[in-house]
């Protein structure tokens, strides 16, 4: 079995917008309403399409899960979503040549849901505002069954177009097999979204951060944010705002550690309580 330590990092390069796709996935669980664009294409053109919660136990949330659309031969479908992506993140371009709709979704489905402490969990693996960092944490076996052979994805990460493409010889229609995800990659997976959020904010709050590597300064401030229960990309922030208001982490502060042993409390009453202090 492969271990993190063995993970090697996937290429992934920039790209400019694309202009035709095969096929692309588009999370209904954002944005319910692509349901009626889906169905508005189907009156003007041949469209098929399939629910990747088709088949599963969660069949029933199909409505607000993922679906899997084609788009060949359809250059105006293509430009739309191409649009949409880089405002929203609803979902991602797949290029595979010789692979049906069916055939494409039955793989991608044994992705959809997986078992999470001892639950069952959406695996939101076409969220493209994370899928570098979701690549990067994977095994090449793991890498591989997600992003078939032949297989390119391409995505908008908020920031700009990505592309990964699998390399790797093996048969594209192969049944595909369901990844598990240990808790180490887990946790550097959590780890790899603060560094990106990090670098995102360091632009923002450059002038209230007097360190000559800001990025670092705002990663650690995001960890202690997490590690006091602050779970919530926006309550990090908030947290980040506390500890540049008062020059110093937050966790040191004998308000917070005051807050901090009390049992009442919910980590978010607890920011929010903090928040009136400073």
């Amino acid at each position: 079995m492969e271990t993190v330590s063995s993970i090697t990092m996937p290429e992934i390069i920039a790209i400019e917008r694309p202009v035709d796709a095969e096929f692309a996935i588009i999370d209904l669980a954002l944005d319910q309403e692509m349901l009626g664009w889906v169905y508005e294409q189907m009156q003007h053109r041949d469209i098929r399409w399939e629910s990747l919660y088709q088949g599963t136990d969660w069949q029933q949330n199909w409505k607000s899960g993922p679906i899997l659309i084609e788009l060949k031969g359809s250059d105006s479908c293509t430009d739309a979503l191409a649009k949409l992506f880089a405002q929203y993140p609803n979902g991602l371009f797949i290029n595979v040549p010789g692979v049906t709709p069916e055939t494409l979704a039955e793989q991608l489905r044994q992705h959809a849901i997986i078992e999470l402490n001892g639950k069952q969990a959406a695996f939101r693996f076409y969220d493209p505002r994370h899928l570098t960092e979701l690549l990067s944490i994977l095994t090449d076996i793991q890498r591989n069954s997600l992003v078939r052979p032949g297989e390119q994805w391409v995505w908008h990460d908020s920031d700009q177009w990505q592309s990964y493409s699998c390399r790797q010889s093996g048969d594209a229609l192969a049944p595909a097999t369901s990844i598990v995800l240990s808790q180490e990659q887990l946790e550097s997976f959590e780890t790899l979204k603060r560094l990106k959020k990090a670098r995102s904010l360091a632009s923002h709050y450059q002038e209230w951060v007097k360190s000559s590597d800001p990025e670092k300064v705002i990663f650690d401030h995001l960890t202690a944010a997490k590690k006091a229960g602050l779970d919530k990309v926006s309550d990090q922030e908030r947290w980040l705002r506390i500890a540049l208001t008062l020059s110093s982490p937050v966790q040191n502060s004998s308000a917070w550690q005051a807050l901090a042993t009390n049992d009442q409390l919910t980590p978010r009453q607890r920011l929010s309580n903090m928040e009136k202090t400073v």
